[in-house]
């Protein structure tokens, strides 16, 4: 198992592994949602749950208290460490901060049916939808999981 830490994650350090992610995260990322000056602003009003080894991020979840739980804004796995488990010991990590009527919100791309299914492997279900979310006119899907109902 691997150490999940939990401390502000340095906004180069995001900028840097975003950018070696473009062409593996078609959803948001190429899509021109994060900006510097929007990645910026999010590193800095967001907590973040991170694995890393040698000093390099091999998974993240940037997300925010809200009054009823965590909203999640970001979250990546790096492609050399994808299909490893990284990132369900991360949303595991963030399930068991919630207390019993919290939820956790998240918004996934429409055409990412691959997030879209491990979201749903996690007890996650499927809330709603912001239609032409996207810049590629797609809907955003919005996912909830709330602990004494998805355990």
């Amino acid at each position: 198992m691997n150490r999940i830490l939990s401390r502000i994650l340095n906004l180069e350090m995001i900028l840097w592994y975003l950018t070696d992610l473009r062409g593996s995260y078609p959803y948001p990322i190429d899509s021109g949602l994060w900006t510097e000056s929007k990645l910026t602003s999010e590193v800095e009003a967001s907590k973040a749950l991170y694995i890393e080894k040698d000093e390099q991020v091999q998974a993240f979840i940037l997300y925010r208290e809200i009054p009823d739980g965590f909203e999640i804004s970001l979250l990546a796995t790096h492609p050399e460490h994808q299909r490893k488990g990284l990132m369900a010991e991360l949303m595991r990590g963030l399930i068991g901060q919630l207390g019993d009527s919290e939820k956790i919100w998240l918004e996934v791309h429409a055409k990412n049916e691959g997030a879209q299914a491990f979201y749903g492997s996690l007890g996650f279900v499927l809330e709603g939808q912001r239609k032409k979310y996207y810049s590629d006119g797609a809907a955003a899907f919005l996912f909830s999981f709330q602990k004494n109902l998805n355990l």
